[in-house]
């Protein structure tokens, strides 16, 4: 039996196609053909004086948003197998995107210092997920994803439904959604890099609850 299943919640259209996700590689490749960039700034870090990275936000239709997020190939499913797997996972989506990311940003955001947004987007720490609600720059930074409204799993693979936490309950759900987030990593004007200490365990609590 597939480890990875799907609720009654989800739609039977929907859990056919998850069922029947590409490889990993095609996802992202679609993902990078299809991304419409909404939008690109600096942010500075709350955490840390003198640190910044570069956000991108992104659209893709709803149905390469719940590929790459919620099937058993998506990302959180590489993170699922293990924290190695899922920082690979990560690190793949991250160089793929990153040169269609700069060549937008060299047309559409002149001001952005290129260097640092290629070093940002090259460390360790830079990371996808999806855009949550949050403070924003601009109308395209509007999030689409808030807590859940209930704790009814989706996503079903004998773990983060099991778990009692804030990050299984957030992490064992399936959202339908079009927009995607890339962080840069913080960097300061050497090229230092800043991890805020809530984040230093991402890699293992996605594996664990599907969330951080």
């Amino acid at each position: 039996m597939n480890v990875w299943q799907f609720s009654s919640e989800i739609s039977q259209e929907r859990v056919l196609a998850l069922l029947h996700a590409p490889a990993f590689n095609e996802i992202v490749e679609m993902l990078a053909c299809e991304m419409e960039v909404l939008c690109c700034h600096r942010r500075r870090c709350d955490d840390m004086l003198g640190f910044s990275r570069v956000v991108f936000n992104l659209r893709v239709s709803q149905e390469t948003f719940d590929l790459f997020f919620n099937s058993e190939r998506c990302y959180r499913g590489s993170y699922f197998l293990s924290p190695h797997a899922g920082l690979a996972a990560n690190e793949a989506v991250i160089k793929r995107l990153t040169p269609l990311l700069l060549r937008w940003a060299g047309e559409h955001k002149p001001t952005l210092d290129q260097a640092f947004a290629a070093e940002s987007l090259a460390s360790l720490s830079a990371k996808v997920w999806l855009t949550e609600y949050e403070s924003h720059h601009c109308a395209h930074c509007v999030g689409e994803w808030g807590n859940p409204i209930n704790e009814a799993p989706e996503i079903l693979n004998g773990r983060r439904e099991l778990a009692d936490t804030p990050n299984a309950c957030r992490g064992r759900k399936a959202p339908f959604l079009s927009k995607l987030r890339v962080f840069g990593a913080f960097m300061n004007e050497r090229n230092d890099e800043f991890v805020p200490a809530r984040k230093r365990h991402r890699a293992s609590d996605v594996s664990v609850g599907g969330w951080s």
